[in-house]
């Protein structure tokens, strides 16, 4: 057990003090910080922060593991299954540091709610499933004068970056439209959005198989993610929170993001694009045209192309 009275912390962490000074371990361990989202990358975050010296950790997650987490969670065994996520990273936690001060959530709070939440914290990691909601949570966290970090893997690829209170928002970087979180939730929810927005990631980048991101689209399969990329995509977000707190090193802010494409394959350094920004824009815009429902109109070859350019990638991995 280590003693918070005596010189234990400082023997625990030895090693960051070849990287850290003790000042800046100091404000590694007094930092609050707010996980939302605790499956593969909230949960893989949770147990490396503690074992950067951090000790206070909030968890926010409505979810209990089920044995489709076991691939890629990192506290998801046999005998966890149907134990709250929140609870179970806790237990792990207090093992690695009992000082630590953990406190759990296992609910999720509407956006209002977790404003008191986010308050509470100074640096938060935005790792929920849903997108729509881990989005707005971002833009309030900035609102709230915090900084923030996403992060998402798909298969073989995934990206991470930090939005800080001065940072553009991840409405003003991605395209992605800036409405209300229930009718941007609907929008990522739709299948047709879902055929055109995610196909030159989750394809391209991810390497998804063709015949399981036509089910995604349909809304019966989730996304694929596979575990070293998970974890590697995780990594990368903590190092980002640490050197955010710690003052050490060049924090990757918003436009600028960590892009992995473990297939190809490289991790760069490179920017949210500006054509993936503003076609998804200009899309967005002419399907919402309401006159004569020229939005779906015109909306309709679009998703045609995408679905023929499936059928071609189904067939050839038949032949595979």
């Amino acid at each position: 057990m280590l003693d918070a009275d005596s010189d234990d912390y400082e023997r625990v962490f030895d090693r960051n003090y070849g990287v850290f000074t003790k000042e800046q371990q100091s404000k590694l361990r007094s930092s609050k910080i707010l996980i939302v989202g605790c499956g593969g990358v909230g949960g893989t975050s949770a147990i490396q922060l503690a074992r950067s010296g951090i000790e206070n950790i909030t968890l926010v997650d409505p979810d209990k593991y089920e044995l489709s987490n076991e691939n890629r969670q990192v506290d998801c065994y046999d005998d966890t299954l149907d134990d709250y996520k929140v609870d179970v990273i806790k237990d792990e936690i207090l093992r690695i540091n009992s000082n630590i001060n953990v406190v759990t959530y296992n609910k999720k709070f509407n956006l209002d709610e977790i404003k008191n939440v986010i308050k509470e914290n100074d640096v938060i990691l935005a790792a929920a499933d849903d997108l729509a909601y881990s989005s707005h949570l971002l833009t309030i966290s900035q609102n709230l004068g915090k900084s923030a970090i996403t992060a998402l893997p798909y298969g073989f690829g995934g990206w991470i970056s930090v939005f800080t209170p001065d940072s553009p928002t991840i409405f003003d970087v991605s395209g992605t439209p800036h409405v209300p979180y229930k009718e941007l939730k609907a929008i990522e929810d739709n299948k047709w959005y879902k055929t055109c927005a995610f196909y030159s990631w989750y394809i391209s980048q991810g390497r998804w198989r063709a015949s399981w991101y036509r089910s995604f689209t349909e809304g019966e399969k989730h996304l694929a993610q596979i575990c070293p990329t998970v974890w590697l995509v995780s990594s990368l977000a903590c190092l980002e929170m640490l050197k955010l707190i710690t003052g050490k090193g060049k924090v990757v802010i918003a436009p600028r993001r960590w892009e992995i494409k473990g297939a190809n394959p490289s991790i760069r350094l490179t920017r949210f694009s500006l054509l993936r920004k503003y076609w998804w824009k200009l899309a967005y815009s002419i399907t919402n045209i309401q006159w004569y429902d020229l939005g779906k109109r015109l909306h309709k070859p679009g998703v045609s192309f995408y679905l023929w350019l499936l059928s071609r990638y189904e067939k050839n991995e038949k032949n595979e």
